[in-house]
């Protein structure tokens, strides 16, 4: 899932914690630190170096379902 973004506090986890974004249940994976693409998107001079340590998470879809703008996220 790329661009998901929502106002929660994300603990680091090493992964293997379970949450739900709509019905869809996602396995976190590792962190996603801000990378070279992310800088070309918001096109701002060190952009990368401000975000350091709070990129986001990784993770795997474990069961599929539907998603929309505004659904709820939370833990599964």
């Amino acid at each position: 899932m790329d661009g998901i973004v929502e106002r929660i506090h994300v603990v680091p986890t090493s992964g293997g914690e379970r949450f739900r974004v709509g019905e869809v249940v996602c396995v976190g994976t590792g962190p996603c630190e801000p990378c070279a693409a992310l800088a070309d998107r918001l096109d701002e001079p060190g952009a990368t170096e401000a975000l350091a340590g709070r990129g986001g998470l990784r993770c795997r879809i474990a069961e599929s379902g539907p998603t929309r703008v505004g659904c709820p996220i939370g833990r599964s």
